[in-house]
C-alpha cells in the first residue's frame, strides 16, 4: 500500500466515526492516561524528590489545570506488585510529593553499599530499626494484592485513548507486559518520556541499575507508539544508542521543560512562618551557590578542588563562602568529596545545607552572589534553567545538554579543566560589574518557558497518532471506508 493510499485511509478513519464496535463503545474524546505508579511508589521509600520527581510532579500539575480546556487528561497507576490497572485523582499524586513520611526510611539515613547482594544482612538489620517504614511499604503491598483478582479500572479506557509515562518507569516490575496488555485488550497508545541514558552510558555512576535500565529501555522501545525526550542531546544519544545496539526507534519527538519549582498546582498554600529557618540563619553574608546531589556524577570534586584553589591564591576573607544544597548520594563516601570536605584547610568556606525546603530554595537563589553547575553529564540541567528563572547569572560545565539550556546567559568551563573553571570564576568574583552586567541581560531578555506551554507540547505530540502508529491500525482491522 502506497503511502499516500495509508494516510488517506488513516485520515478517513479518524474523522469518518468508520471504526471497530471497540471503538464506537464511548463516544467521547481520546483521553491522555498519566501512569504514575513510579512516582507514588518513589515516595513510599525516600523523602525528598529528585529532578524526575519534580519534573513530573509539575507536568501532572499542568495537565490538570488544562484539564477540560483542550484535551481529557486522567491519571492512572499499574500495580507494581500486580499488575492492576487503577484509576487515579490528582488529589492522590498531590498528597504523596507534599507528605514526605518516609522520612524514617533507612536509604534517607545510611550511605548504600556497593555490593547490596553481599549486605543484605546489614541492610535488613537497618530496615527493622524503621517498623514504620517496614509497615507502610507492607500495608501497599498486601492492599494491592487483595485486590488482585478484582476488577480493575479498565472499563475507562478506550480506543483511541494514549497512556503517557514521563518518570522512572524502568522502576516497575513487568511493566512491558502490562502496558502491551492493555493496547492489545483496549487498543490504547503509549507514550514513553526518557530524560537520559545514564545508567547505559556512565554505568559507573549508577551501579544498581544498568542491566535493568538497559532491560527497561530495549522493552519500552519496543512497545512504544511514540519516545519524548527532554533535550536534543538526550535525544542524540538516544538515536546513537540505537544505531550502536541496531534496533529501530519509534517516532522520537523533543519538548522543553518548564522553568522553575514549584508552580504550586493544586498544593494548599504555606504556612506563614514565624521567623527564619534554620537553614536561613545559617547562610552566610557572601556566598556562591551550587544546588545538585552530591555525587560523582556532579563534579563536586572538582568544585571543592577550585574552591581550595581560590582560597590559596587570594586568601579566605576575598573568597566567599561557597553553599551546596542537596542531599548526599549513595555512593558519595566512596570518593574524595567526603576528605576534601572535611578538610580543615578550606572546609570553613563550605556550607552544606542538606535538602532546603521549597521556601529555603528560593531564598538560597535570591540572596546568593550567582550560581555554578559543574555537572559532568545532565539530561536536562533543571539548576541552571532555575537559576535563570530567579533572574541569576550562573556559570555551567560545557557538557550534554547544559548549552543547550543556558544558551548564552551563562558562563561554561570543561568539567574535567579546574584550571579553566578556576579562571571563570575568578572573573565573576573579581571583575567589578562583571555579573551585575550579565543579571541585567538576563532579566530583560530571558523569558522562562512555563510549564503549561511544556504541557502542551507534550499533549500535543501524545494525542497525534504518528504516520507509523496510523498505518499499524489500518493494517490491523479497523474497518477501511468504501
Amino acid at each position: 500500500m502506497s503511502k499516500m493510499k495509508t494516510n488517506d485511509i488513516v485520515e478517513k478513519l479518524l474523522t469518518s466515526g468508520s471504526l471497530s464496535d471497540d471503538a464506537r463503545m464511548k463516544e467521547r474524546p481520546a483521553v491522555i492516561w498519566f501512569e504514575v505508579e513510579d512516582f507514588l511508589r518513589y515516595f513510599d521509600h525516600y523523602a525528598a524528590p529528585t529532578g524526575i520527581q519534580r519534573v513530573s510532579f509539575e507536568i501532572f500539575g499542568a495537565a490538570h489545570q488544562l484539564s477540560g480546556e483542550d484535551v481529557r487528561v486522567k491519571f492512572c497507576r499499574v500495580s507494581w506488585y500486580t499488575g492492576r490497572f487503577e484509576q487515579v485523582f490528582f488529589e492522590q499524586i498531590s498528597r504523596a510529593y507534599t507528605t514526605w513520611w518516609n522520612t524514617e526510611a533507612p536509604w534517607n539515613c545510611m550511605p548504600l553499599p556497593r555490593s547490596p547482594w553481599r549486605e543484605w544482612g546489614s541492610i535488613l538489620r537497618a530496615t527493622a530499626r524503621f517498623p514504620r517504614y517496614v509497615a507502610r511499604v507492607l500495608g501497599y503491598f498486601f492492599r494491592d494484592l487483595a485486590k488482585a483478582h478484582t476488577a480493575g479500572d479498565e472499563q475507562e479506557l478506550a480506543p483511541g485513548d494514549v497512556i503517557v509515562s514521563v518518570g522512572s518507569s524502568w522502576l516497575i516490575r513487568n511493566f512491558r507486559r502490562r502496558i502491551t496488555t492493555l493496547k492489545q485488550n483496549k487498543k490504547v497508545r503509549f507514550v514513553q518520556m526518557v530524560h537520559d541514558l545514564i545508567p547505559v552510558l556512565y554505568p559507573n555512576w549508577t551501579p544498581w541499575f544498568r542491566n535493568a535500565f538497559n532491560c527497561w529501555l530495549r522493552n519500552v522501545i519496543s512497545v512504544s507508539d511514540l519516545l519524548v525526550t527532554i533535550s536534543q542531546n538526550s535525544r542524540a544519544d538516544l538515536e546513537s544508542y540505537a544505531i550502536a545496539e541496531d534496533f529501530v526507534l519509534p517516532p522520537v519527538r523533543t519538548i522543553r521543560l518548564g522553568s522553575g519549582f514549584p508552580s504550586g498546582f493544586g498544593l494548599a498554600p504555606p504556612i506563614p512562618s514565624c521567623g527564619p529557618s534554620g537553614v536561613i540563619q545559617s547562610l552566610p553574608e557572601r556566598f556562591v551557590l551550587c544546588v545538585s546531589t552530591i555525587e560523582a556524577r556532579k563534579n563536586h570534586d572538582l568544585l571543592l578542588t577550585v574552591w581550595a584553589n581560590l582560597i590559596a591564591a587570594h586568601g579566605p576573607g576575598k573568597v566567599p563562602h561557597l553553599v551546596l544544597a542537596g542531599r548526599v548520594g549513595y555512593f558519595v563516601f566512596d570518593t574524595g568529596v567526603r576528605r576534601k570536605l572535611l578538610d580543615e584547610r578550606f572546609c570553613q568556606r563550605i556550607v552544606a545545607v542538606g535538602v532546603p525546603k521549597d521556601a529555603e530554595l528560593a531564598e538560597l537563589y535570591r540572596r546568593c552572589l550567582f550560581t555554578v553547575f559543574p555537572s559532568f553529564y545532565e539530561g536536562w540541567g533543571l539548576p541552571v534553567d532555575e537559576s535563570l528563572a530567579y533572574g541569576k547569572f550562573c556559570i555551567a560545565s560545557r557538557s550534554s545538554s547544559l548549552p543547550e539550556v543556558g544558551g548564552d546567559w551563562v558562563d561554561y568551563f570543561d568539567p574535567k579543566d579546574a584550571g579553566e573553571a578556576q579562571r571563570v570564576l575568578e572573573r565573576a568574583l573579581f571583575e567589578p560589574g562583571y555579573v551585575e552586567s550579565r543579571e541585567h541581560r538576563i532579566r530583560t531578555d530571558y523569558r522562562p518557558s512555563t510549564w503549561r506551554d511544556c504541557m502542551r507540547q507534550l499533549i500535543q505530540h501524545a494525542a497525534r497518532p504518528t504516520e507509523a502508529t496510523a498505518a499499524r491500525e489500518a493494517y490491523a482491522g479497523i474497518p477501511q471506508p468504501k
